[in-house]
């Protein structure tokens, strides 16, 4: 009687360390997922912090354009005004006029080049 309870109580152990071994496990692969979670949450919060900054800056270089538009936009209205003075008074603006024309041109061209960045 006491061998076979000896040999039930070791089974009995067996049994339970299998089981313990078996849920270390278990919480083993459990942990190492959770961490893999956390890790690819990691990189996903970097990433979007990096395109909220890559955003930002766009949009700062963006308003910058506009008003280097604007500047341009006044430029050429302002050139063509003189250019159209200078027209009417053509003993005095003929040289002046030309010039006015070739930085339309310049000018448009700039502002082609920054409409199409």
């Amino acid at each position: 009687l006491i061998v076979a309870k000896d040999k039930s109580l070791a089974t009995l152990k067996e049994r339970t360390k299998t089981a313990l071994e078996s849920l270390k496990k278990d919480v083993k692969e459990k942990e190492d997922k959770i961490q893999d979670q956390y890790s690819k949450l990691k990189r996903a919060k970097d990433i979007v912090t990096s395109a909220s900054s890559e955003k930002a800056k766009l949009s700062e270089e963006i308003e910058s354009l506009k008003t280097k538009s604007e500047t341009y936009l006044l430029e050429i209205e302002k050139l063509k005004t003189n250019e159209n003075n200078n027209d009417s008074n053509v003993n005095h603006g003929e040289a002046e006029a030309e010039e006015n024309k070739i930085l339309i041109k310049k000018l448009e061209n700039d502002l082609l080049e920054m409409k199409k960045k």
